[in-house]
């Protein structure tokens, strides 16, 4: 069976396993494996993810976009785009990556889902979207439910908190300028196109950044202690998330990665609250619960889907499940249910928090 043929649900389904498997997987080498280096786990993986793309691009047809963005990304263009988001994208792995060894999972998803609210703020900062009084309204409204969230933490540590909100101001960030690289419409680079040149330099930052920081506490022992293969399986499972996030993409769209996401971060607070009897207290759930809502009016934010719910929503869960022709293979809609405004960030990039989360 070729790929064209694969229901966009198992595409969705491995995109699912992989982003949650690479979250806890992060958590138990970090935590519960008593490895404590965030960086040198980030630069492992972004290693691999050199590695891997280049292979992609010899053997499969997913990186045929580098031979366009080759002729046209000079290296003074390189210099001032892909090394700046490079480094933006290197804060945003080491502190997202140390912010585990501070903070529950749940509570880290919960500060994650704010993503959306700094992406818009960052976008107003450098003027790519223009303010909206009403979106500006449903921003407080998910800042509100996040603010409550972290009130009701109980298990609040303050450095793991500002260490998680400055991976998200630099992933925001980094996200931004990459929607200012693509604006000229004369650079196409697609998600793991992206990866093929963010990854070699990040992966170099983050290799100066461990020897600087943490070679000199990094032990034979503490490698030990989490061995190969489960350094291979994470690392392989963080590239296969970038892989998987793209064919969901192509068979759907990005706003059906985007309202996955959210499922899927629902999915891990209640899987982290089980797993490590993570205590949620009711202001916290309440919290939390507002800044989803609010986030599903922002993700959704379309007069046609608000005028009528109920039929854009089943609508929403056919795209999502796939529709056969008459030989029982895929057949993509020519439409979307859903439609996003084509300024909207996400609709340039490859939902890239997932691309955060793994590494």
């Amino acid at each position: 069976m070729i790929l064209g043929e694969v229901h966009p649900a198992v595409f969705i389904a491995a995109w699912f396993f992989f982003s949650t498997a690479l979250i806890f997987t992060n958590r138990h080498i970090l935590v519960e494996l008593n490895f404590p280096y965030p960086i040198f786990l980030t630069t492992w993986h972004l290693t691999l993810a050199t590695i891997f793309t280049r292979v992609l691009r010899h053997t499969t047809s997913l990186l045929d976009g580098v031979t366009e963005v080759e002729k046209k990304l000079t290296w003074k263009r390189w210099s001032t785009s892909v090394l700046p988001i490079g480094l933006l994208f290197s804060g945003s792995l080491a502190c997202g990556n140390y912010a585990y060894v501070y903070l529950s999972v749940a509570f880290i998803q919960m500060l994650k889902s704010a993503t959306p609210v700094v992406v818009l703020l960052v976008s107003w900062f450098f003027q790519t979207e223009k303010p909206d009084n009403a979106i500006f309204l449903n921003v407080l409204f998910i800042t509100f439910g996040i603010v409550l969230a972290s009130f009701g933490e109980i298990t609040f540590v303050a450095s793991g908190f500002f260490l998680q909100v400055a991976a998200l101001f630099f992933e925001s960030t980094r996200l931004v300028l990459i929607q200012k690289l693509l604006s000229g419409r004369d650079l196409k680079m697609e998600a793991l196109v992206g990866l093929y040149y963010f990854a070699p330099v990040c992966a170099g930052i983050n290799f100066f950044n461990t020897l600087l920081l943490e070679s000199g506490k990094l032990s034979y022992d503490a490698l030990g202690r989490v061995g190969f293969s489960v350094f291979l399986f994470n690392g392989f499972t963080s590239f296969l998330l970038n892989v998987s996030a793209v064919f969901v993409i192509k068979k759907t769209s990005t706003l059906v990665l985007a309202l996955c996401g959210l499922l899927k971060d629902i999915a891990i607070v209640v899987i982290a609250t089980i797993i490590y009897g993570t205590p949620i207290g009711n202001l916290q759930g309440f919290g939390y619960t507002l800044s989803l809502i609010g986030l599903i009016k922002y993700k959704t934010r379309t007069e046609d889907f608000w005028n009528h719910p109920f039929k854009s929503s089943l609508q929403f869960v056919k795209r999502v499940v796939g529709q056969a022709d008459g030989r029982g293979a895929y057949k993509a809609p020519t439409s979307h249910p859903l439609k996003v405004e084509t300024i909207d960030l996400q609709s340039h990039v490859v939902d890239m928090d997932e691309a955060r989360r793994s590494a």
